[in-house]
């Protein structure tokens, strides 16, 4: 599965803040994450595909320094109003070895080719000092079946599981650092109506950006028909926490 993300995500532009469900629910899963693991405050942490910066400003609230990367210039320029951030690819992290305790990766790994994802997480394992730990938020193929998108667009679900890796598939790919721990994640999260017809209308996740014209009104048209007496809507979400140590 092949796609210009950079393409999209230039197009989405300032929208993506206001289009995109991250919930308060999500990010404070994020960070029970880091602080389970990272435990001591002050530690560094590198954001790699960073965004907009919103997580990162979320551990930098948290006590943490933070740096931020992301290959969309566009993304970037709003991240800087809130955390420190560099244009930059996973592939070729412009850092030191050793810079950083924590390497996080946020819902970004299924944008890459197999390759590539190999390559970041070499990046990430250069980068981080001794006993130092990467976080990779994604979701397992079996994750992807409660996505709204997956239920009404159901295209997208072939998509995902395309671009997603298997988590067994990634804990492999992670066999240079001495411990991969595997954590799964059920949160409930309430939104209105109008935020996901926004999101759907502006294809504010990237496997819309795949879809015709066609099979997302279709999919909106569904998605309306099921919620027209409700104007927030209650579903349940999942994701997937792989967290590797490097060794000490």
């Amino acid at each position: 599965m092949e796609n210009n993300y950079n393409d999209y995500y230039h197009k989405i532009g300032r929208k993506y803040n206001h289009i995109r469900l991250d919930t308060e629910n999500d990010m404070e899963n994020v960070m029970n994450i880091i602080e389970k693991y990272g435990a001591s405050k002050n530690l560094k942490i590198l954001d790699i595909g960073c965004g907009t910066g919103k997580y990162g400003k979320m551990m930098k609230k948290g006590g943490y320094q933070v740096v931020g990367i992301d290959k969309s210039d566009s993304q970037v320029n709003q991240a800087k109003e809130l955390i420190e951030s560099y244009v930059a690819d996973a592939t070729m992290i412009p850092f030191d070895d050793s810079s950083f305790d924590i390497c996080t990766m946020i819902m970004m790994i299924q944008q890459l080719s197999k390759k590539d994802r190999i390559k970041a997480i070499e990046e990430a394992y250069r980068v981080l000092k001794k006993g130092g730990l990467l976080i990779i938020k994604t979701c397992s193929h079996e994750d992807l079946q409660y996505r709204s998108t997956a239920q009404y667009f159901p295209k997208t679900l072939e998509i995902d599981k395309e671009r997603y890796p298997k988590i067994d598939e990634l804990e492999k790919e992670l066999s240079s650092f001495s411990k991969v721990e595997v954590e799964h994640s059920s949160i409930t999260i309430k939104k209105s109506k109008e935020n996901y017809l926004s999101r759907f209308k502006n294809r504010g996740t990237s496997n819309l950006s795949f879809l015709t014209d066609l099979e997302l009104k279709e999919g909106i048209r569904k998605f309306e028909e099921d919620y027209q007496d409700l104007d927030i809507i209650e579903r349940i979400t999942k994701n997937t926490f792989v967290i590797a140590r490097k060794k000490e």
